[in-house]
């Protein structure tokens, strides 16, 4: 007969917690968000003030229906089983795809119990860890190649809101299933980023607009310019502190960093639309890229299902009728 100690513990039932309190506004509309780094003054961000709601753990974006395959991206990945982004005949670490391979592989342990698909999850999240940069109290996944993006450049090294919320969504679903804590530790550190703004000779990837609206900034300085205000960055940055707020903290800093993300979308997501036609990928340079319309669609409707709020399905809902990109 099999002990009670032979048997390892199941990750807890998924939310962690019934309720999260939601962020009080002022009279104004704000709430405090972090200090400046030079005079500590406090800098606010607009906020709703929503009750945000949790998915169930098999609900969370990413997780699919079928185990992908385990040799997923096997032909770019180093002898380890982390992905690699060639280039030029160059090799890099490439943040995003790692943590996309590292929650793919998590889903695969999730319905087959397979320890190899684990063992891909953590060479993939371990390498974020081992690669991040540490600045301001915070970890800052780095990106050391030339990328041209529309009529933009980032040159190396770059850094990316994207990049460090699908981290984020890594470290806290392999502390949730594995109850390790150095990636609790991890997820501490990477959402110490949202709480940086911008610095000169400083990673940052968030910063407030002249209106106070939190923008998580997929590409946030591009040739030293404009931020470009990336509608599907800016929401996977969000997921992952959904998931830190929910999975593993329910801290009252993510939940206005969440808050006040959403919030800028509300505001500022009908600027995407193109009634009749295909979503904007940026603000700043506003060309069409069907391919990442769907994205938005199923975005929105996330925001929806989590704030509660009908004016995100809306939106959702006008940009699924104004395009169809399964029809082009």
């Amino acid at each position: 007969m099999t002990s009670t100690a032979d048997v390892a513990p199941a990750p807890p039932v998924f939310p962690a917690r019934s309720s999260i309190p939601p962020v009080q506004p002022d009279p104004e509309g704000f709430a405090p968000w972090t200090r400046t780094p030079i005079r500590r003054r406090p800098v606010r961000v607009r906020v709703t003030g929503w009750t945000v709601h949790a998915a169930s753990w098999r609900g969370l974006p990413y997780m699919l229906k079928s185990a992908p395959d385990l040799d997923l991206y096997a032909a770019t990945s180093d002898e380890h089983g982390v992905v690699q982004h060639h280039l030029a005949g160059q090799v890099y670490d490439q943040p995003v795809l790692q943590a996309r391979v590292a929650t793919a592989m998590l889903n695969g342990f999730r319905l087959t119990a397979d320890p190899r698909y684990l063992d891909r999850a953590r060479a993939n999240t371990q390498r974020l860890l081992d690669t991040a940069v540490a600045r301001r109290g915070a970890l800052y996944l780095p990106y050391r190649y030339r990328h041209k993006i529309a009529r933009e450049v980032m040159f190396p090294t770059w850094y990316s809101a994207m990049a460090q919320g699908l981290a984020l969504s890594a470290l806290c679903r392999m502390h949730y299933v594995t109850g390790e804590p150095h990636w609790l530790a991890g997820a501490h550190r990477v959402f110490a980023s949202f709480r940086n703004p911008p610095m000169r000779r400083s990673p940052w990837t968030v910063h407030t607009d002249a209106c106070g609206h939190l923008w998580l900034e997929e590409y946030p300085n591009p040739g030293g310019g404009r931020p470009m205000r990336v509608l599907n960055g800016h929401i996977f940055a969000a997921i992952g502190v959904h998931e830190y707020l929910w999975l593993l903290t329910g801290a009252p800093e993510a939940a206005v960093v969440f808050d006040a993300a959403a919030t800028t979308i509300l505001d500022h997501g009908p600027e995407f639309r193109v009634p009749g036609s295909c979503s904007n990928y940026s603000l700043t340079q506003p060309v069409a890229k069907p391919d990442y319309h769907h994205t938005h669609v199923w975005q929105l409707a996330r925001l929806g299902s989590w704030t509660g709020d009908q004016r995100f399905t809306d939106l959702s809902a006008q940009f699924a009728a104004d395009f169809d990109p399964s029809a082009r």
